[in-house]
């Protein structure tokens, strides 16, 4: 079975964008061999190639996508390196610790100077793609600004009462507690009585 589009394949992340695509490029690994023509995509996650199903025989024709050759997440790429028209890539992982798995790539444009070129392009975009993947994220700080209004205008009323205002609305009321915050009987605002104001009490 075969697809039109390599995204019915592959599922890309919500967050994740494609940088770069190729088209024919052959994918080696040191385990598989040659697995054929693909198209390699590099996105800001990973790095993928997309085998194709091929028709003909003196001329190799498109017929779809196929499988997935390999994916790779960028975190995972210890080294890389380019050759002319190869780039090389070493992957984190294999089957036991420490091991890992080479994995070469072949641009295969319609001369020579075009699978340089294809070469030197990807490899600019792997190079910062890699360099962004494994740069640390800076730690988001979120601020909160609290905004307190405090009583700056008191009195004494007749018999000695200590009254204060409000300082939203300006309407005076009797203190007739010790809490340093205050729900004003008039706006219906919260504001905060200084601690000197209370010892007066």
């Amino acid at each position: 079975m075969s697809y039109s589009d390599w995204r019915q394949l592959v599922s890309l992340f919500p967050d994740e964008k494609v940088i770069h695509e190729v088209s024919w490029v052959e994918c080696y690994t040191e385990m598989a061999g040659k697995y054929g023509d693909g198209r390699l995509i590099l996105t800001t996650r990973r790095i993928m190639h997309i085998n194709y199903r091929t028709t003909g025989f003196w001329t190799t024709k498109f017929a779809g996508f196929d499988s997935v050759t390999f994916e790779i997440s960028l975190d995972e790429v210890e080294t890389f390196h380019l050759s002319e028209d190869t780039i090389g890539l070493k992957k984190r992982g294999g089957l036991y610790p420490g091991a890992h798995v080479d994995i070469t790539l072949h641009f295969t444009g319609s001369n020579d100077s075009s699978s340089k070129q294809q070469a030197d392009a990807f490899y600019e975009e792997i190079s910062a793609a890699i360099i962004q993947a494994k740069t640390p994220k800076p730690i988001e700080v979120k601020q909160e600004i609290i905004q307190y209004n405090i009583v700056t205008k008191f009195d004494f009323g007749g018999k000695g009462v200590l009254k204060i205002a409000c300082p939203h609305c300006g309407a005076s009321s009797p203190l007739e507690s010790k809490s340093s915050i205050v729900l004003c009987r008039y706006c219906g605002k919260q504001y905060i009585i200084p601690k000197k104001i209370l010892d007066l009490i």
